[in-house]
C-alpha cells in the first residue's frame, strides 16, 4: 500500500493563483512520470536502479519551458555559473 507523502516525510507545495503557468507545468511533469509509474502503483515494487533510470530519462527529455533544453542541461549550466563566480577574500585576511 502506498504511504501518504506526510508519512514519508515529504512536504507538499501548492501553486499560487498568481502563478498560473506553474500549475500546467506541474501537471505536465505528472503526465511524464505516469509514463513510467502508473497512478496508484506502489513504488516499493521498483528497485532503486529502476527509479534512478526513470529519473534520468525524465531529466534528459527536452522541455518547452527551458527553451527546448533538458533539465539536466539547464542544471549543469546553473552549477557552472555558480562555481565560476570568483570571490575575493577581504583585505583583512589576505
Amino acid at each position: 500500500m502506498l504511504k501518504s507523502p506526510r508519512k514519508r516525510g515529504w512536504r507538499s507545495t501548492f501553486t499560487t493563483l498568481t502563478a498560473p503557468g506553474s500549475a500546467g507545468s506541474n501537471e505536465n511533469i505528472n503526465g511524464l512520470i505516469r509514463q513510467f509509474l502508473p497512478k496508484g502503483r506502489d513504488l516499493s515494487g521498483y528497485s532503486q536502479e529502476q527509479l534512478d533510470r526513470f529519473a534520468y530519462l525524465l531529466n534528459i527529455r527536452p522541455r518547452k519551458r527551458f527553451d527546448w533544453k533538458c533539465p539536466i542541461e539547464v542544471m549543469t549550466q546553473v552549477m557552472e555559473k555558480i562555481t565560476a563566480v570568483k570571490h575575493d577574500a577581504p583585505a583583512s585576511i589576505q
